[in-house]
């Protein structure tokens, strides 16, 4: 019975993992976007330490 218990908490822990990974793609899309827009030779190029963090 614990098994059964081990494997759904496994199974919750794997969406939300999932779930962070899709945020930091996210961010690392929209931070590339941004620090393209703006020329990507200023201090924006910094931010992308944000989602490597």
């Amino acid at each position: 019975m614990d098994r059964l218990k081990d494997l759904t908490l496994l199974k919750k822990d794997k969406y939300f993992a999932l779930g962070w990974k899709f945020v930091i793609l996210c961010l690392i899309i929209l931070v590339g976007l941004f620090v393209y827009v703006t020329g990507g030779t200023t201090s924006f190029v910094h931010l992308m330490y944000i989602p490597i963090f």
